[in-house]
């Protein structure tokens, strides 16, 4: 063999080789889809009604589903399905007979890509004991259809539950789970480090959900999981308190809860007083519902460090007034503002879709930056929003043309003034915050006594009368226009 043969075999067999690991590296990475399913309470009773929540994992451009539930109607009785807040689309569902019901879902923005929450499916058990229902997969318009699976449970005390100071806990194999207290606890609640000589190592889902007279929850430096879902709606919640110790989670100053290095800002308690907060630089996401409900708080402050915002981030926090999001952030997840009372939003230049229910139900949003890179606007985005006089957009009226807008809910778009090629001047937001106030006339009526200097685009915000100098009268008219009376 003569050494030009041998070199093409060399190089051949080395693309090979390049080929096989690239082949078996990509099929190492690749995620499979599947359906699960679990209780949506930690302990369920004989004859009184429960939800199992039936989720999809690892999805990839599902555009439709349809499942059937079989069951034993023997001591097992279905009664009704809920749709999820976060399902990815439009559900309708039925029952056929005792032992057997039926859904299927058709994803309202066309596919959908992730993780969801799909459906609850409520029962009620006529006894205690062991019980299993089967979710199997009759079509799928998608990427991997899942497989059929299996799902068992325990009504009653079979899951091992007992209950020690207050609380009702689980063992398992490597602690103590806390699954249950007492709903007319008022004040601090600590979370205790053991129980009967074991860790306490997680708390779990919606395990404090509805607490209202909760003040304050004290973390032992012991538990390793907490469910994002167990703190909702505790309305009085005003900090976390973590100890030093935990490996795994972490509170500030301010009382809001982190994983241990505060990359994620997991929650922040509803009950706090505080109008103001400023994410910690470092910060890199915002969790599902970390500020939702927050009902003081009127503005926020948020880091370049952030990429991630997740579902429902910023859900009904009804006094806040504006926000500014940072181009660093390349995820914004669907129902971010939902029902806040947010007047104007900036959005980043790092995403190129507004995601489904973004702002649906903020009444009181008045004006929107939207960058050039938007290419889709999804479902209900917008729905509600009447009050939505204001479109800064940072592109061309042609380039505005060419963006997909969903026709499901978005008329306050078609209403609104759009402002082409906004090169980031609004005139009267002196402070560049996104909302036009007393403190922009503040501002202005600050630099005609020349006791501020303003420059760039904030002596442009603030020249509203386009004289080419700020005067009282620009301060004034500001004020008029922040108090709604121009």
């Amino acid at each position: 063999m003569n050494k030009n043969v041998k070199k093409f075999f060399s190089v051949f067999l080395s693309v090979i080789m390049i080929f096989s690991l690239f082949t078996v590296t990509t099929f190492a990475e690749d995620t499979k889809t599947s359906i699960e399913a679990s209780l949506a309470e930690d302990i369920v009773h004989a004859n009184e009604p429960f939800f199992i929540c039936i989720s999809v994992k690892n999805a990839t451009d599902l555009h439709s589903m349809d499942c059937d539930i079989r069951y034993s109607g023997e001591h097992l009785e279905f009664i009704d399905f809920a749709e999820s807040a976060y399902a990815p689309g439009m559900c309708n569902y039925n029952y056929w007979d005792v032992g057997h019901a039926q859904f299927d879902i058709t994803c309202a923005d066309g596919n959908f890509t992730g993780d969801s929450e799909i459906i609850f499916a409520k029962f009620k058990a006529d006894s205690d004991g062991e019980y299993t229902i089967n979710i199997n997969v009759n079509s799928w318009q998608g990427k991997n259809q899942p497989e059929n699976i299996t799902f068992t449970f325990y009504v009653g005390d079979t899951d091992n539950t007992t209950e020690h100071a207050g609380f009702t806990y689980k063992v398992t194999e490597n602690g103590v789970v806390v699954t249950s207290n007492d709903e007319k606890t008022t004040g601090n609640i600590v979370i205790p480090s053991e129980i009967d000589g074991l860790p306490v190592i997680a708390i779990g889902k919606e395990e404090f959900f509805g607490f209202s007279n909760v003040t304050s929850i004290t973390i032992p430096a012991t538990v390793t999981d907490i469910d994002l879902s167990t703190f909702s709606t505790c309305s009085e919640l005003e900090k976390f308190i973590v100890d030093e110790n935990n490996q795994y989670y972490s509170s500030d100053a301010h009382g809001v809860l982190f994983n241990k290095d505060k990359s994620e800002l997991i929650r922040y308690p509803e009950g706090s007083s505080a109008q103001k907060y400023s994410i910690p630089n470092g910060v890199s996401v915002i969790c599902e519902s970390a500020f939702a409900r927050a009902k003081k708080l009127k503005s926020i402050k948020i880091p370049a460090t952030v990429t991630t915002i997740e579902a429902a981030a910023f859900l009904a926090t009804w006094n806040l007034e504006s926000i500014v999001i940072p181009d660093s952030v390349t995820k914004l997840a669907g129902n971010t503002f939902s029902n806040s009372g947010i007047k104007s939003a900036v959005l980043p230049t790092g995403i190129n879709t507004i995601e489904t229910r973004l702002f649906d139900k903020c009444t009181k949003l008045e004006s929107v930056v939207i960058p050039v890179n938007i290419t889709k606007i999804d479902d209900f985005a917008f729905s509600m929003c009447d009050n939505l006089k204001d479109v800064y957009y940072t592109g061309s009226q042609e380039d505005w043309n060419k963006i997909t807008v969903s026709d499901a809910e978005n008329f306050p778009l078609e209403n609104a003034q759009i402002h082409f090629n906004y090169d980031g001047v609004v005139l009267f937001d002196v402070n560049g915050d996104g909302n036009i106030s007393a403190s922009d006339a503040r501002l202005a009526l600050r630099a005609s006594a020349k006791l501020e200097v303003l420059e760039g685009n904030r002596f442009t915000a603030a020249d509203v009368d386009k004289n080419g100098k700020i005067t009282a009268a620009d301060a004034r008219l500001i004020l008029r226009k922040s108090a709604k009376l121009d």
